[in-house]
């Protein structure tokens, strides 16, 4: 049996046999676009099989930062970081990682739970450039015993909303 790769657009992407018989190769991306990449398996000169491969190369990514640079969570509560990469056409998904598990986790698509009380960093980071964004985790005990202060009545509505945003 033989094996042989083509790539539909080589300026896009490239292939290099990495096996003797072809049955090992690596896909190089080239530039920015989108090209078909087709397997042929050959026993002689009849071909045994055909396959397709569609593939997308988008820029790397260059900068990323969370929306929120501070979360106050009590124990037990999560919450979705959300990074903003740049540019926004990158298909790029940065590590997150928690200075301290202990305190808070982060999963690797950035669900965040608070464990323990503290303050931990989580660092979202980009393998292709090491461009890191950092959030402050402040995490307390849940007060359920306590009741909340309610917000004076001199303040508007809009201005509680907001507080109770930035606490959350």
């Amino acid at each position: 049996m033989r094996v042989t790769y083509t790539s539909s657009d080589k300026k896009i992407a490239d292939i290099t046999v990495k096996a003797k018989k072809g049955k090992k190769a690596t896909v190089t991306a080239n530039s920015v676009g989108v090209c078909n990449i087709t397997v042929t398996v050959k026993r002689g000169k009849k071909t045994v099989r055909r396959l397709n491969c569609k593939v997308t190369v988008t820029p790397s990514a260059v900068c990323v930062k969370f929306i929120k640079k501070k979360v106050r969570l009590t124990v037990g509560q999560s919450f979705l970081l959300t990074p903003v990469i740049k540019p926004n056409t990158s298909n790029e998904q940065p590590l997150f990682d928690s200075d301290d598990p202990e305190i808070a986790s982060v999963t690797s698509r950035g669900l965040l739970t608070a464990v323990n009380p503290g303050i931990v960093k989580i660092r979202a980071t980009l393998l292709s450039t090491g461009q890191t964004a950092v959030c402050t985790v402040y995490v307390r005990e849940d007060d359920s015993s306590t009741t909340a202060a309610p917000f004076p009545a001199a303040r508007s509505q809009k201005k509680a909303q907001a507080v109770e945003e930035d606490i959350q």
